[in-house]
């Protein structure tokens, strides 16, 4: 931050009004409803269940999308109803995430997310359910939002030295050997690592959670949060 401030120069006329113009663009999407279910920095207790409701519902739905679409490099799943809600709660507003990438086209009402590779599945809806998908780590994933119909698909991006006939994104399986995985990880405690917020206690889940310095749901600092 030193180097950055010490290099600092004011910005451009032109550079000035391409920021005044983007802060119009966030003013206007924090008016809009996908932010019906947002909470101060006091939430009630009801605020702060619709948000955990709506993060796990969009856990549910990308996890639908990553399930039913086609191992075949290049694939797009069949557009699934999605709300606006939980599509915001699970991937945030538009610019860059761990995950990856969020942008917005304000003229068509669309938003496009770009995951970068597994550690992005990961991050979003944990390992746990990551293990019930046989994914190739070099994939990338591309889903396209529909924000007027609520609706979003979701296109596989094979990297070119993937064999898509050798190595499958998922791979059938019965469900006796599905069962025994399950049972042999519970034997073996392979939990993921979670935190638990103390003003909210909403539970965070995934290798990656570890690192936040405050709560993903209410914004409290995560000073004394319980580790697991």
């Amino acid at each position: 931050f030193d180097e950055w401030l010490s290099n600092y120069e004011e910005p451009s006329e032109e550079e000035k009004k391409e920021q005044r113009e983007e802060w119009k663009v966030f003013r206007k999407l924090c008016q809009s409803d996908a932010n019906q279910n947002s909470c101060g920095k006091n939430p009630s207790k009801g605020e702060l269940d619709r948000a955990r409701s709506d993060i796990l519902d969009g856990q549910r739905l990308l996890f639908e999308l990553l399930r039913t679409c086609r191992p075949n490099r290049g694939s797009t799943s069949t557009p699934i109803t999605f709300p606006l809600t939980s599509f915001v709660a699970l991937f945030g507003g538009p610019g860059l995430h761990g995950y990856g990438k969020h942008t917005i086209n304000t003229d068509q009402c669309t938003s496009q997310v770009d995951i970068v590779d597994m550690h992005g599945i990961d991050e979003l809806i944990g390992s746990t359910k990551i293990r019930k998908l046989t994914l190739i780590s070099s994939c990338k994933f591309r889903i396209q939002y529909d924000r007027k119909k609520e609706s979003a698909s979701i296109t596989v991006q094979c990297s070119d030295n993937t064999n898509p006939t050798l190595d499958c994104l998922w791979r059938k399986s019965t469900k006796r050997k599905r069962q025994k995985e399950e049972d042999s990880l519970q034997n073996n405690n392979r939990s993921d690592p979670t935190w638990t917020c103390l003003t909210c206690t909403f539970v965070h889940t995934g290798r990656s959670t570890l690192d936040y310095l405050v709560c993903e749901v209410c914004g409290s600092e995560r000073n004394g949060a319980k580790n697991k």
